[in-house]
């Protein structure tokens, strides 16, 4: 009985939530399963894998925290294998990582490259997506890894830039994992599948709390720029690696410009740096002298006794606080 109200529960809400974005069943299985095989879940007339009502969930914006469902033993050992390299990854014990996740291949994720099944394509998706991130950690070539995580998108997104982005509807862990690849891509990313990418994201109906999975709103990496352009509607896209522990991750930020007319006059504009040049300090004094109705004021964020790496971060801060500069400058 309990397992017929959750077959139901779960087709109604995914329906509820398709519906509500305005995505057609084939748009939302697209590289899961058939539109058949969707409205049948919908109609909670055939059983659906862990794996695959997680993936069809996370496509509609619903995370797995956000949905309540009875594990079983064996559904609990799953999770809690992942888990554990998660925590791994995270703390760079990679070795560790690296041992975890060869003994969750075997267990769990034994195809490379025939998956006959969906649940098949997930298990192999996150074993390659967590070996990018443990080769990343270790220097592997940026080559190597980003051929691991074009086999992981293409598992779940085997359309990808072969129809429009734009007009897909993918979770954030696809989105992440398109962007990693990207990142990772000989010669650096594409502008134009960044277009593509930040249109999806666009189009997602994703909520404040997804979005921030995604973006990182005040570009907390600013100095670390991969990626910048201009949107078709006079946006700007920024795309940065930040340097965390976990190996890093891509970030994205999507910047409204504001019209010159409708800037304040600034009389006093500053200029942060983390080591302030003899001739940045010249010019900015040649320029204070000429100019009554204007003044440069130079921000030093190495003053204190800061280190280099230190000022940086200091001047990181101040800028993902939204209380940065004018001007950046870093030699």
């Amino acid at each position: 009985m309990r397992e017929l109200e959750s077959k139901k529960r779960f087709g109604v809400t995914i329906r509820e939530l398709r519906r509500k974005r305005g995505f057609s069943q084939e748009r939302v299985s697209a590289g899961l399963c058939t539109a058949q095989e969707l409205s049948y879940f919908e109609k909670g007339e055939r059983e659906v894998p862990k794996l695959l009502q997680d993936a069809l969930q996370e496509r509609l914006g619903l995370g797995t925290e956000d949905y309540e469902h009875y594990l079983d033993y064996s559904e609990y050992e799953h999770w809690e294998a992942r888990q554990r390299i998660l925590h791994c990854i995270t703390w760079e014990e990679t070795d560790r990582a690296e041992a975890l996740l060869e003994q969750y291949r075997i267990s769990h994720a034994g195809c490379s490259g025939g998956c006959r099944n969906v649940k098949e394509r997930l298990e192999r998706q996150f074993y390659l997506s967590m070996l990018a991130q443990i080769w990343s950690c270790k220097g592997a070539e940026r080559k190597e890894i980003h051929i691991l995580l074009e086999e992981a998108v293409q598992l779940t997104v085997p359309a990808l830039w072969k129809e429009p982005v734009g007009e897909m509807t993918l979770s954030i862990k696809e989105l992440n994992l398109i962007l990693e690849a990207e990142h990772y891509r000989e010669g650096g990313g594409e502008e134009e599948h960044y277009r593509e990418i930040l249109t999806c994201i666009d189009s997602s109906g994703l909520d404040g709390i997804g979005m921030a999975k995604i973006y990182d709103s005040q570009i907390s990496d600013a100095l670390n720029i991969d990626t910048i352009g201009e949107m078709e509607d006079g946006r700007i896209f920024i795309f940065n690696r930040s340097q965390e522990a976990d190996g890093g991750a891509t970030e994205a930020a999507l910047l409204t410009p504001t019209p010159l007319d409708e800037c304040p006059v600034q009389e006093v504009v500053t200029i942060g740096t983390v080591r302030p040049s003899t001739n940045l300090l010249n010019s900015v004094a040649d320029f204070n002298r000429q100019n009554e109705d204007f003044n440069v004021s130079i921000l030093n964020y190495s003053i204190g006794g800061k280190t280099y790496n230190e000022a940086r971060e200091a001047l990181k801060l101040d800028i993902s606080l939204g209380k940065g500069p004018d001007i950046c400058t870093v030699d």
